[in-house]
């Protein structure tokens, strides 16, 4: 847990957690509220075309090729600069929610020294207009080792030059996490 806590960290993301401005009674409302939008995307999976959600998916895949490949050029024109990530580090029973904007998270991935890896599966796609939701599980991989999974929530937004990720909120589950459909990492 621990040197998960330190990856977290060191990729930039924890600059500010909204659990510091929340009361005590409200920080439980506010965890079970992101969890339980997630389940209720899935029942709108026809939302989007075919044509459509296979591209906004190839949105989703290049972001993971340039995060991988530390393409930060990539990543800038993929993302809006004043959306943001939010993760969910969810431990047994606690859940750690830190955010940093896409322009932070920037440099981290560049200085990056390990190998990144990250694959998502059965994505779910809703769309309406300029609009777009992509929700899927997922595994992480650091210098091929497998280092937690959990479920990506892409929010997309169509623009005059094509779909950019406006923010993503992902839960990071270093255990409990099933074998991924994918296979073994190769």
């Amino acid at each position: 847990m621990l040197i998960l806590d330190w990856q977290v960290r060191r990729l930039g993301l924890v600059l500010f957690s909204p659990f510091q401005v929340l009361p005590m009674w409200l920080r439980p409302v506010f965890v079970l509220f992101l969890l339980i939008g997630a389940p209720s995307v899935g029942r709108a999976q026809s939302s989007a075309t075919k044509p459509v959600a296979d591209s906004l998916v190839a949105v989703v895949e290049r972001f993971f090729r340039a995060m991988a490949q530390r393409d930060t050029a990539t990543l800038r024109s993929l993302t809006e600069p004043e959306g943001h990530a939010f993760a969910l580090l969810w431990r047994q029973d606690s859940v750690e929610v830190s955010v940093a904007t896409h322009r932070e998270m920037l440099a981290p991935i560049a200085k990056a020294r390990e190998r990144w890896r990250e694959r998502m599966w059965n994505p779910t796609v809703l769309h309406h207009g300029p609009l777009a939701v992509v929700w899927a599980p997922y595994d992480f991989h650091l210098d091929r080792k497998f280092s937690h999974c959990g479920v990506d929530t892409f929010t997309l937004i169509r623009r005059t030059e094509g779909w950019r990720i406006a923010d993503v909120a992902f839960t990071m589950e270093p255990e409990g996490c099933k074998p991924s459909p994918l296979g073994p990492l190769r």
